[in-house]
């Protein structure tokens, strides 16, 4: 799986500007991977890691090209598990939609109320909403739960690791800790 993405242009891949809605694109070649060959979760990861590295490439019409896609095939997933939640709230967060980003983290921190990516992710998305007294509480509470939290064997927090440093440094600049 790709990394999750600091809402700033950071080391992780976000693109610079943060929630500038994506126009929508028409529907493209998913490469010469065959996705109906695929479970509908593995089908929906393929696409969240063919946006995500698009994103980090600064790609912009190739992650517009699949971001529906992927949205759409985590739909048709059923039942999510938190990490394919966390994976639709990124994906919301890239297309420019923070409400619903918001809904997919907090559906996360309803059951997990310290799951890192779930609390950064809705920050992210009370920023772009231009909440900023709930965001920084996010990422206190972020920062809060760090050290206890990441050590989880979590599949998130293994498949995403390489993303925990960055997080952290963008949570501390938000909190005005760096």
């Amino acid at each position: 799986s790709a990394p999750p993405v600091p809402a700033s242009g950071s080391a992780a891949g976000r693109p610079a500007g943060g929630g500038a809605p994506m126009p929508a694109a028409p529907a493209g070649n998913p490469g010469a991977v065959d996705l109906s060959s695929m479970s509908p979760r593995e089908a929906a990861d393929r696409l969240f890691n063919r946006v995500m590295t698009s994103v980090s490439a600064g790609d912009t019409a190739q992650a517009r090209t699949f971001l529906p896609m992927a949205i759409a095939a985590y739909g048709r997933v059923g039942q999510l598990d938190t990490d394919g939640r966390y994976h639709l709230a990124v994906l919301h967060l890239v297309g420019g939609d923070p409400r619903s980003a918001l809904s997919d983290a907090n559906a996360i921190l309803a059951a997990e109320p310290q799951h890192l990516f779930a609390l950064f992710t809705a920050a992210q998305a009370e920023t772009q909403l231009g909440n900023t007294a709930r965001a920084r509480a996010l990422y206190q509470r972020f920062l809060s739960a760090f050290e206890t939290e990441r050590t989880r064997d979590l599949p998130e927090y293994r498949d995403h690791q390489q993303a925990l440093t960055p997080m952290r440094e963008e949570a501390q600049r938000a909190v005005g800790g760096v």
